[in-house]
């Protein structure tokens, strides 16, 4: 018996995947198959090559087409078992409705799971993504703090520097103006001796 796994050349390659999955399960339920040929075109299903598949299946030796014929001496009546396939009662509706019903169903069941499986990576996807958003918000803001930090050490260091810089002119002008006024004293005294001292020389 031969079974073939017809699948077309238009099928299209999810359904060649899941063909290739249950083909061992069909072969189980078709029992008596000794041969499983895939096919896709009516060129895989040449008669010498089906030939050639179920020779070396059953093992035999031989050529369908250049064996010479052989004289087979005559022999009695043999016995045989085989009985006609009856393909009403060797295939169960039932069971194989309930067979295909279940592979439908684990299907589904596996289609559904690569969809939880799918939104669950995209879930997680999508909070790493708010995670790295929000740890890049924080680093942003620390950078911000910082620099804003330095910038105002900086401004209180040069402000220090020009409130030092204008104490230094102040006390320097300070001193400057009392030099100014003490020689101003001084030369008024001066005068002023002076003029006393010519005074009296006018009265001597």
């Amino acid at each position: 018996n031969v079974l073939v796994n017809w699948m077309g050349e238009g099928v299209p390659s999810s359904k060649k995947g899941v063909c290739a999955r249950h083909v061992n399960d069909v072969a189980r339920f078709f029992r008596g198959a000794h041969v499983t040929i895939n096919a896709r075109s009516e060129d895989d299903l040449d008669s010498d090559t089906v030939y050639d598949k179920v020779a070396k299946a059953s093992g035999a030796n031989f050529s369908f087409h250049k064996e010479k014929a052989q004289v087979i001496p005559e022999q009695g009546q043999v016995g045989s078992v085989y009985q006609r396939a009856k393909p009403q009662q060797e295939i169960n509706v039932t069971s194989r409705d309930e067979f295909w019903s279940k592979q439908e169903q684990e299907e589904e069941k596996r289609i559904a799971e690569e969809k939880r499986l799918a939104a669950q990576l995209r879930r997680q996807e999508e909070l790493d993504r708010r995670q790295r958003e929000l740890n890049e918000g924080l680093r942003r803001d620390e950078m911000a703090k910082a620099r804003a930090k330095s910038i105002d050490e900086q401004r209180k260091r040069e402000t220090d520097a020009e409130r030092e810089e204008r104490q230094q002119k102040e006390a320097l002008l300070q001193e400057e103006e009392k030099r100014i006024a003490e020689e101003k004293r001084l030369a008024a005294q001066l005068r002023r001796q002076e003029e006393l001292d010519r005074r009296q020389r006018e009265l001597n």
